[in-house]
């Protein structure tokens, strides 16, 4: 039985599965092709909580020098 995948739902998984598991982002970026490093971040679908992530850490970091 063949099984049938969406590249365009694979791909950003599998990059955002690496980066998620503390591959070197420019290991996953040359195992994609990509030349440019944004174009594997933008593949990455775990970004938009990584970035929430920092900017709690910031708020945080804040209130303490406070």
């Amino acid at each position: 039985m063949a099984s049938h995948f969406d590249r365009r739902a694979v791909v950003p998984a599998t990059f955002t599965e690496a980066l998620d598991a503390g591959a070197v982002p420019h290991d996953v970026m040359n195992a994609a092709g990509h030349t440019q490093l944004s174009t594997t971040q933008g593949y990455d679908r775990g970004m938009l909580q990584k970035t929430a992530r920092v900017a709690q850490l910031r708020i945080a970091s804040r209130k303490n020098e406070g």
